[in-house]
């Protein structure tokens, strides 16, 4: 029998922990998970030595790391270094993330995508274009010279788009035309709540209108007030998806808890990382703004958080060590959720027969030990 076996760890199979058993890997995919001691002779086996084995981290929300930032150089060389660099952090799926800018620019960034997802399909799963069709109010570190509401042609061009990469969306409902939001959302663009003022009104009509998630939660939206919910209301009063960022920063480990108890596997984890993520940077600049990495948080100009600098891995161990979060469920907002918002929970996200084999192992502190794309299998020193 041909592959590899990965023995000796505590896996857990995208819904619950198991021990005396064994993942084969052969090519780019799981063949099979089997008892231990029911394995083919002669299979060469690998000792994870009692580490975690789960499926491989997956962030729907990346703006750069490594260095790079997609909004600075919109380029498949740009995606293949945010790949890198993500697996080096458990994150073997994203989604490449351009925040407000010329239209131009927007075009290039789904081409850019389109072309690098044919050649890594599970690397990105798509494009997320944050903005720009936002809220000035809540634009937050977006530059508002490029902010504008939606036209024929951009939905137009999304929807012939959206056949050959995924795309999400984020916008503000208040701020477009609900026709123009209907016809992207049946066309399958995914929709993302986001960077908006709306009431909660409103954005319970966005949800309406085919909103299927919500960027960030709490931040760069309406916050929940006794007389108006507000953007965060319907979010968590709706069956929409939601990311959140769990650095403490843009939420409190205590809110990051209430809302998993809310919104249960509707809740999934996202970085927003930037350029610095991954390395020892502390000046950058995004948005046309200098940003700096102070005691691990990336503030602008305005004093205001710029994206963050944390990765999948840290975001998780804060899920579980931090906010109390149940290490299955902790797992599942980085693995499942993500990939069943996105429609790809056959493929990834899981350890089962027939689906990629992104995996990823950790130690008892959520130190990665190891990580595999595709089953090309590459074994850490603690980083």
């Amino acid at each position: 029998m041909t592959g590899q076996a990965l023995i000796n760890a505590r896996i857990f199979d995208g819904y619950a922990f198991g021990t005396d058993r064994a993942v084969i890997v052969e090519g780019a995919l799981i063949k099979d998970v089997v008892p231990t001691d029911s394995l083919p002779k002669g299979l060469e086996t690998l000792d994870l030595q009692g580490a975690t084995l789960a499926p491989g981290f997956i962030d729907l929300q990346i703006n750069g790391c490594g260095g790079v930032l997609f909004n600075d150089d919109i380029s498949e060389e740009t995606l293949e270094t945010m790949h890198q660099t993500c697996l080096r952090f458990g994150c073997t799926s994203f989604l490449p993330t351009l925040i407000t800018s010329p239209a131009a620019d927007f075009k290039r960034a789904v081409e850019v995508a389109a072309s690098y997802y044919v050649k890594k399909p599970w690397a990105i799963l798509g494009v997320h274009l944050e903005g720009p069709f936002i809220s000035q109010i809540k634009r937050g570190t977006h530059n508002d010279r490029y902010i504008r509401p939606l036209d024929m042609e951009t939905v137009d061009f999304l929807c012939q788009w959206v056949k050959k990469v995924p795309i999400v969306l984020t916008a503000a409902p208040e701020e477009n035309d609900p026709q123009l939001l209907r016809r992207l959302a049946l066309a399958g663009v995914r929709l993302s709540l986001g960077h908006t003022n709306a009431t909660y009104e409103e954005a319970l009509a966005g949800i309406a209108n085919g909103m299927h998630t919500a960027t960030h939660l709490f931040n760069a939206m309406s916050a929940f007030d006794r007389n108006n919910p507000g953007a965060v209301g319907a979010v968590l009063n709706s069956s929409v998806y939601t990311g959140l960022i769990v650095d403490g920063m843009h939420s409190s480990f205590h809110t990051a808890n209430l809302v998993k108890k809310i919104k249960g596997e509707r809740v999934y984890i996202v970085t927003d990382a930037v350029t610095p993520m991954g390395t020892d940077m502390k000046e950058f600049r995004f948005a046309d703004q200098r940003v700096l990495v102070v005691d691990g948080k990336c503030i602008n100009e305005h004093g205001g958080l710029a994206g963050s600098n944390i990765t999948m891995i840290a975001s998780v161990r804060n899920a579980v060590l931090q906010a109390g979060i149940d290490e299955a469920e902790a797992l599942k907002m980085a693995t499942l959720y993500p990939a069943a918002m996105m429609g790809v929970e056959v493929s990834i996200g899981g350890i089962r027969p027939g689906m990629a084999a992104n995996l990823i192992a950790y130690d008892r502190n959520f130190n990665l030990t190891a990580f595999s794309f595709c089953g090309m299998l590459q074994q850490l020193a603690i980083l």
